[in-house]
C-alpha cells in the first residue's frame, strides 16, 4: 500500500508539472483514498498535502493552496523535531514562492 501511494504521488507530480491537471487530481485522490483507510507515515500524509496545495496554486487556487501550506506549516511546527526541518523548508518555501507569485500578478494586473 504505501509503495502504491509513492508511485501515485510520483504520477500526480508528473503530470502536474505537464499541465495535466486532471491526471494529477486523479492520481492525488486515490492516493489520499489510500491513506485514510491504511495510515501510511507521516511524511507520506504531508507529501501528499503538499502535493495538493501545488495542485490547487496550479488550479489558480491560490488562496487555498496558501492556506493548506500555513495549515501544514502550523501542524509541522507544533510537532517539530530534527526530522521535520526537512518538511518545513518545503512548506516554508511554497508559502513564499506563492506569495511572491501573488504579488508579482498583483503588480502586473492593469488598473
Amino acid at each position: 500500500e504505501q509503495y502504491l501511494c509513492r508511485h501515485l504521488l510520483r504520477v500526480s507530480r508528473l503530470a502536474r508539472k505537464n499541465n495535466e491537471v486532471q491526471l494529477a487530481l486523479n492520481a492525488l485522490r486515490r492516493a489520499q483514498a489510500i491513506t485514510r483507510c491504511s495510515p501510511l507515515s507521516t511524511f507520506s500524509s504531508l507529501a501528499l498535502a503538499i502535493e495538493e496545495a501545488k495542485l490547487l496554486w496550479k488550479q489558480g487556487e491560490h488562496t487555498l493552496a496558501m492556506r493548506q501550506a500555513e495549515k501544514l506549516l502550523r501542524a509541522s511546527q507544533a510537532s517539530a523535531d530534527e526530522q521535520d526541518y526537512p518538511k518545513q523548508t518545503t512548506l516554508l518555501r511554497l508559502l513564499v514562492s506563492a506569495r511572491l507569485r501573488k504579488r508579482r500578478h498583483a503588480l502586473l494586473m492593469p488598473l
